[in-house]
């Protein structure tokens, strides 16, 4: 529910979906969301979950559908998440769950607003980027 005003209507790119637990929640306010994710596996669970899925690299997936990107990624995968929406010049609703979005290393880019959640006793920050 937290993060529903931002994806309420909209379509949703969940990039490293893994299972799809967290695109089949956000399904129920979005238009529409699409799994993407590189494992055969858990793109398979995504399928199986009733999610249309893109068993694909993300930096191989176009995003110019998506009005909102959903990432729960490690420092790395949010750096390269960051390369690409900027060569693509992708504009939209980011959400990264726990860590931010960053231009190199040492340069973390100051998100819009921070959501604290407590999920089972510990803080999970939702960063909401406006790009």
């Amino acid at each position: 529910d937290y993060i529903k005003p931002y994806i309420k209507d909209k379509v949703v790119y969940d990039l490293g979906a893994g299972d799809g637990k967290f695109s089949l929640a956000m399904s129920g306010y979005a238009k529409k969301v699409v799994a993407v994710e590189i494992d055969p596996m858990l793109a398979g669970d995504c399928k199986l979950r009733g999610l249309e899925t893109i068993e694909d690299n993300f930096l191989n997936v176009n995003l110019e559908n998506a009005d909102v990107i959903y990432i729960f990624l490690n420092l790395m995968g949010n750096y390269a998440v960051t390369k690409k929406i900027q060569e693509e010049k992708w504009h939209g609703i980011l959400i990264s769950h726990f860590y931010p979005l960053m231009n190199d290393i040492t340069d973390f880019i100051k998100p819009n607003e921070v959501i604290n959640v407590n999920i089972n006793g510990f803080r999970a920050p939702f960063l909401i980027y406006n790009i």
